[in-house]
């Protein structure tokens, strides 16, 4: 039951006022996901291949050309860091989740969440506040792993990008990892 008729003076003021935000965390939300979806289906569609009058003649001609292959060493290698890369990407995830897993188990998100009461009074600045910090604390705890992965690039001739560069590469991304990160983040709080 609505109980807009109760509401007068500075409670239908209050009222408007979190009717609009919560429109508004509506449509942004609405946005980030059409964003999402619209990505993703740009990037299914780069990945199809476009029909060519002459796609009917290609396997006639691929039939008769001859196929490349790796040397057996450099496909070794490529096989090799396939399979560490791989297992990498899990290793990656589930160190991940065992960190929140940890933050949550012994409190530090609790007490995370109480500096930031202490800190900054408005509801919000503590909810930016918070996710910031979080996306600090969960990217340094992933440097040795990310470090890793690009040791394994440079080591396969894969990248040739200094280590100075790489750090400056890291931060640039963590800047924006805070900044939009807390941002979309915001929305759930």
């Amino acid at each position: 039951m609505h109980l807009d008729c109760l509401r007068t003076g500075k409670g239908q003021a209050k009222a408007k006022g979190e009717d609009t935000v919560r429109f508004m965390r509506g449509i942004l939300l609405t946005g980030c996901l059409v964003a999402v979806f619209a990505g993703g289906a740009m990037h299914v569609s780069a990945q199809t291949p476009a029909a060519t009058p002459s796609a009917a003649a290609q396997p006639q001609q691929s039939a008769q050309q001859d196929v490349y292959h790796l040397p057996p060493e450099k496909l070794a290698k490529a096989i090799t860091l396939n399979r560490t890369r791989s297992i990498l990407h899990f290793v990656d995830a589930f160190y991940g989740l065992a960190v929140l897993w940890l933050l949550l188990a012994t409190g530090a998100a609790a007490k995370l969440e109480t500096w930031a009461k202490s800190v900054v009074q408005k509801r919000w600045l503590q909810g930016l506040l918070f996710f910031a910090t979080l996306i600090v604390i969960l990217t340094v705890v992933e440097i040795p792993l990310d470090m890793y992965s690009h040791h394994l690039g440079v080591q396969y001739g894969i990248s040739v990008q200094s280590w100075a560069s790489w750090f400056g590469d890291q931060g640039k991304s963590l800047a924006l990892a805070v900044i939009l990160g807390s941002l979309v983040m915001l929305l759930f709080h």
